[in-house]
């Protein structure tokens, strides 16, 4: 089969944290703050071996108390005693109020979850945002244009009840032998988009708070240790277009058409962020102080050139693929399923996750 290669080089900055989780959590017998405030994540075994008999016998000692905060400082201590740098996997900054709870806990009898976080993907030490990711950011801003610009609306109210809106959005529907029309996977146009996963320079992560801010102003949760690419934070992504096969037909991909369907999402997400600071500005679980830093970042969401979208963890219902065929209906309290919009995860000092910026370059 012949095949056709057009590459795309995207610049990609964050705008604000984003967390893209790969399932794992460490806590403190995985991870060391050191004395000057980095977060260095670990190999215990390669500590152990590496920091000689002294260092062997502080934590054989406190393993033998049974006591999690006793081995968690015990572990931090012959850490920085020994110096070693060889059971380090990777460094991440720490947030002030993260530091603030690491230091009042890293010592006490109790297992903490507050000491816990959810990592970042990472590989060979280093973090990396997997193509997968950008590629179903980009997904959800092509169908979106695509159903809403492209379909007729008769097209449109036919297709708002039917579960595969999106193989009917972008024609990869087939007849099978028994009548029946279901998706046909080779005719996915984005099946010739590939996308790289996008390694991040180092130390450009950061371990922080976050808080589940509510409508009401009650039930505000326990803040969660996460892991997230710092706002500014700069890299490029390399996407292959392959012209092959029947899912060639699409046009979505044209050199001169992608910029303009990055456009048109970029122009829905700015809408989109007005929509969702309206709603958040009402919060009363919010402070004054955040309110202000919460305006000042969406403000900043709509002065911002270039293209616009959002990925990762948290990113938010209003940024789902294809807003009119989701369930849009007001919330409703107390029963999940029937409603959205009681509660926002914001972090770093009042930030929503997940905004980006994209460049074609």
């Amino acid at each position: 089969m012949n095949e056709v290669n057009r590459s795309v080089k995207l610049k990609i900055t964050v705008l604000s944290p984003i967390h893209i989780g790969c399932g794992e959590e460490l806590d403190p017998t995985g991870y060391v703050v050191d004395e000057k405030g980095m977060l260095n994540v670990i190999v215990l075994n390669r500590l152990i071996e590496m920091s000689g008999e002294s260092g062997r016998k502080i934590i054989e000692d406190a393993v033998r108390q049974r006591n999690i905060g006793r081995l968690r400082a015990a572990i931090r201590e012959v850490f920085i005693s020994s110096g070693d740098q060889s059971c380090i996997l990777r460094k991440a900054d720490a947030s002030p109020e993260f530091l603030e709870i690491y230091n009042a806990e890293i010592g006490k009898a109790n297992v903490d979850n507050a000491l816990v976080f959810k990592a970042f993907s990472s590989s060979m030490g280093r973090a990396f945002i997997p193509g997968s990711s950008l590629k179903g950011a980009l997904r959800t801003g092509i169908v979106d244009l695509a159903f809403n610009k492209v379909l007729k609306e008769e097209e449109r109210k036919l297709f708002l009840n039917d579960r595969n809106v999106e193989a009917e959005t972008l024609k990869y529907m087939a007849v099978k032998r028994n009548g029946k029309k279901q998706p046909k996977i080779e005719l996915d146009p984005f099946k010739k988009l590939k996308v790289r996963d996008a390694m991040l320079p180092g130390k450009s992560t950061t371990i922080c708070m976050m808080h589940n801010k509510s409508a009401s102003g009650k039930g505000k949760g326990i803040p969660v240790a996460l892991e997230v690419i710092k706002a500014g934070t700069e890299f490029e992504v390399d996407v292959t277009i392959a012209e092959y096969g029947e899912s060639a037909k699409s046009d979505y991909f044209e050199k001169k058409k992608f910029p303009l369907a990055l456009q048109y999402w970029s122009g829905e997400v700015r809408k989109k962020a007005q929509k969702e600071y309206q709603r958040l500005k009402e919060f009363s679980g919010l402070s004054s102080g955040e309110r202000d830093k919460l305006k000042a970042f969406y403000d900043s969401v709509e002065k911002c050139e270039g293209f616009l979208n959002r990925i990762g963890f948290g990113s938010g219902y209003d940024f789902m693929t294809v807003e009119s065929f989701r369930n849009m209906k007001n919330p409703v309290k107390g029963k999940p399923g029937m409603g959205w919009g009681y509660s926002k995860n914001i972090v770093e000092g009042s930030l929503p996750l997940g905004f980006i910026k994209i460049q074609v370059t």
